[in-house]
């Protein structure tokens, strides 16, 4: 499989893929790897001209280019292929990915990443307002106007605010899927070289990373 992102040398420099099994022997799980990004992130940013600011960059695309490798794994599921990255385009506003319906070619969708953990607050209108505003001049139809939260265990219904009724209004106009929905995917992942589904993610992950990399110094 090959991945598109432009910064999908960020995990091959990482080294997070470079063992997939803990100190005890154990496959590492999707929540580990979540775990680790800000502390990945910040190593890799430690040496550039403004740390902070290329801090929040690398982390967000260390989870854009994970969400990347998972929707074209199991995007499918939710109707959705053809899994266009836009990370090439600096002014691509509101969304990170196109797709296209399997059913319906000319039905679009638009796919955005947040990385935002449970200890930090729900979304509020001001968070997403470009999400939302470009899916509806687009006229994305709700099943495909997809905001992905890998670093989260909220469930759908948790990560939108109630204040001035923007869960009660927004809610209905996307489709969600947090930590907990992508590991259920990769819960029953087939294997054709006998791997357990996690090992078979991972293996499949570091595959595509080393596959997609060019020679990167930073």
């Amino acid at each position: 499989m090959k991945l598109q992102h432009k910064y999908v040398w960020l995990w091959q420099k990482s080294g997070l893929l470079d063992d997939l099994r803990d100190k005890d022997g154990n496959i590492k799980p999707l929540s580990w790897y979540i775990k680790q990004l800000p502390k990945a992130a910040t190593k890799l940013a430690a040496n550039e001209a403004d740390p902070k600011e290329a801090y929040k960059d690398f982390y967000g695309w260390l989870g854009e280019v994970l969400c990347e490798f998972w929707l074209k794994k199991f995007g499918h599921r939710y109707d959705i292929v053809e899994i266009t990255d836009t990370s090439e385009n600096q002014f691509t506003r509101g969304y990170d990915f196109t797709a296209r319906s399997f059913f319906a070619a000319e039905l679009l969708s638009q796919i955005q990443v947040k990385m935002r953990s449970d200890s930090e607050k729900i979304f509020m209108l001001k968070d997403l307002y470009t999400f939302f505003d470009e899916g509806q001049k687009a006229g994305i139809l709700p099943q495909y106007l997809v905001l992905m939260v890998p670093t989260s265990s909220l469930t759908p219904q948790d990560l939108l605010s109630y204040k001035a009724d923007f869960k009660r209004d927004y809610l209905p106009r996307i489709r969600v899927i947090n930590r907990e929905i992508m590991q259920a995917n990769m819960r029953d992942l087939p294997s054709v070289r006998g791997l357990g589904s996690n090992e078979e993610f991972f293996t499949s992950f570091r595959e595509a990373v080393t596959g997609s990399c060019l020679p990167v110094t930073i």
